[in-house]
């Protein structure tokens, strides 16, 4: 198949990754909670999960799980307090807890550490230091840091370009279904490059797999596909529709278009 792509993103995750999963409690001492435990019901509140969702009652719950060094818990208090669910909005906290975490070699930390670092607003941005954290959490196979690196590698950003270690880990968080991973690699299959042989079926693969997990740019790129490869009208005008409604204006072209044509 042949055609061409309008819309291409160079994707960095900045928003802080919170943890949804439960831990297995471990016996502790007789009428005192353990940390496992004031996590997992701190994140039944959270959540909303056999309970009235309660941010507060969260915040508590999981603040005292933090304060019994349970990494999780440290990791998703911190992004709590960046983004003042059930507490003001505090950044040096977000960072003291999370960092907490990532010294305890928690992944998600790890990651969320480095997008700090990256942005350098709580902190002094440190590129190196962020470069770091990526590594350490995507070497815990974190899609979401895979990605980041994966980023930083194919730009040279903080780090020696490689576009062949770039594809290794797009191809990680890919396999791990990261929308934005299969979205990249996906833009890689299609025109080809020195270390990845051009493969537009597979290109088209990963954009709908992208697509079906709601990414807009993939949404639009498939909508394209199925217009001007195999014209199919009525696959393009649904993805258009999805990629319009997900914010993606150049997609109401393309509606237009195919009413037009009918």
């Amino acid at each position: 198949m042949k055609f061409n792509i309008l819309i291409t993103i160079g994707l960095s995750c900045l928003g802080l990754f919170a943890c949804d999963k439960q831990v297995s409690p471990k016996t502790t001492i007789v009428h005192e909670k353990s940390a496992e435990v004031l996590y997992d019901e701190g994140q039944k509140y959270l959540l909303g999960k056999e309970v009235t969702q309660d941010y507060k009652k969260a915040f508590e719950l999981i603040g005292e799980s933090a304060n019994k060094g349970l990494a999780i818990a440290q990791n998703n208090l911190g992004a709590m307090y960046k983004s003042g669910l059930g507490v003001e909005p505090n950044d040096q906290k977000a960072f003291y807890w999370i960092d907490k975490a990532a010294k305890q070699k928690f992944p998600e930390a790890q990651y969320n550490l480095g997008v700090i670092y990256e942005q350098g607003v709580i902190v002094k941005k440190d590129q190196s230091k962020a470069v770091e954290l990526y590594i350490q959490a995507a070497d815990q196979n974190f899609a979401a840091a895979q990605f980041n690196l994966a980023n930083l590698y194919l730009s040279g950003n903080g780090v020696p370009k490689n576009e062949k270690k770039a594809i290794e880990l797009y191809q990680k968080a890919s396999n791990q279904n990261f929308a934005a991973a299969q979205y990249n690699l996906a833009d890689i299959y299609l025109d080809g490059s020195d270390s990845l042989e051009k493969d537009e079926q597979k290109a088209f693969e990963l954009y709908q797999k992208s697509a079906e997990q709601d990414l807009p740019e993939a949404q639009y790129n498939l909508a394209l596909i199925y217009e001007r490869v195999f014209n199919d009208k009525k696959q393009a005008i649904f993805w258009y529709t999805k990629a319009l409604d997900n914010g993606i204006q150049q997609a109401e072209e393309g509606l237009n278009r195919l009413m037009q044509e009918e």
